[in-house]
């Protein structure tokens, strides 16, 4: 069986005084820390574009090649060196909302030329009943992604499933935009139009929005 790419997702806040250096903190010493870690492919952090939403003001996103690595993150030295300097710089300065680990389900691969500097994601979790788990996800692979990525608003798709002890929301699917603007468009759009349609007619209640929720790409590594 190929191996399973991962993605760890941490919800943080800080108190708002602390916003500018909590940020370069992350961005300048955090993340940096991580990256010694070899298993760890690569970062992104995130600012939520509506801080009314009851959601974590920032996201930070950790890609592994496989569960494994994911898992063998909080063992390693790195970690504990970073998790030791978080301490002594913050104390109980900053609120770690959750970290949960997530399974690449399918990836839609960015569209040809499609290239933003600071693109917008739409995170959006999902949960169903167990009978008609294997319908939905067959629905939102083959019918449901596919009608969404008619849009050229829409950059790329990746869902995921969680793992491990303590999973989230049974599915999570991640939404690439241009920009904010491109996203407030797409949800306007003849083709948001039509996908809500069939996903009514196909679904009506049957399964559950458990959030949706956009946030803007502070920094890539």
């Amino acid at each position: 069986m190929a191996n399973q790419s991962v993605i760890t997702i941490v919800g943080t806040a800080c108190q708002p005084k602390d916003e500018t250096r909590f940020n370069q903190w992350y961005n300048q010493v955090h993340i940096p820390m991580l990256l010694k870690y070899k298993g760890l492919l690569g970062a992104a952090r995130y600012q939520i574009t509506d801080p009314s939403q009851a959601q974590p003001k920032y996201i930070a996103l950790y890609r592994y090649a496989g569960l494994k690595e994911a898992e063998g993150m909080n063992k390693s030295l790195e970690f504990q060196a970073a998790i030791k300097e978080m301490q002594e710089s913050w104390g109980d300065g900053i609120e770690i909302k959750y970290a949960s680990n997530y399974g690449v389900i399918k990836e839609w691969p960015p569209r040809k030329g499609a290239i933003s500097s600071r693109p917008v994601i739409n995170v959006v979790s999902t949960r169903c009943a167990p009978p008609d788990d294997v319908g939905f996800n067959r629905w939102y692979n083959e019918t449901h992604i596919p009608l969404i990525m008619k849009s050229d608003k829409v950059l790329s798709v990746t869902r995921y499933k969680p793992l491990g002890p303590d999973p989230g929301p049974a599915y999570l699917a991640i939404y690439q935009f241009g920009s904010l603007k491109d996203f407030e468009e797409f949800g306007n759009s003849p083709e948001m139009a039509a996908v809500g349609q069939e996903m009514r007619q196909s679904w009506g209640q049957k399964f559950h929005v458990v959030f949706r929720v956009q946030y803007e790409l502070i920094k890539q590594w």
